[in-house]
């Protein structure tokens, strides 16, 4: 079951500090991945986040949420917010690793990889840590030129 990203977004003032925050659980399905991508790119637009530094965010969100659906059991939530308007923090929550036996994944080793390197790329800071319960949060802040 899919439940719709909230996009709380607390204000309209047109002005890059403009306060929100976009959150939501998501289905382990593909189309889940592009109805993640549609919401954050609609709230990073009302919160007047430029071009730019949208297109990074909402790419960092796809291979964070992408490595979660691949990698890990549900749920995987996923939360956008502009604190303070000063940078974008994105965090992607899971219920940690699946065994390796049962991977989503058929893609050879050559093909993997790549979406942590696209986050610590673009990601002014990102990292990770896991919970007591064995599950995991992936985050990634930018700055708000």
């Amino acid at each position: 079951m899919t439940t719709s990203l909230a996009n709380t977004c607390s204000s309209s003032v047109a002005h890059p500090s403009t306060t929100g925050e976009l959150h939501g659980l998501i289905s382990h399905s593909p189309k889940s991945l592009a109805e993640v991508r549609q919401a954050a790119r609609a709230a990073l637009q009302s919160w007047k986040v430029r071009a730019d530094t949208a297109d990074s965010a909402v790419l960092i969100i796809s291979e964070l949420v992408t490595n979660s659906l691949i990698h890990a059991q549900a749920p995987t939530t996923v939360r956008v917010w502009v604190p303070a308007g000063e940078w974008i923090r994105i965090e992607v929550s899971d219920g940690g690793p699946l065994a390796a036996s049962r991977h989503l994944d058929n893609r050879s080793p050559d093909e993997c990889g790549r979406g942590n390197m696209i986050v610590e790329a673009l990601a002014s800071r990102s990292g990770g840590m896991t919970y007591r319960d064995g599950g995991a949060m992936r985050w990634a802040e930018l700055p708000i030129p």
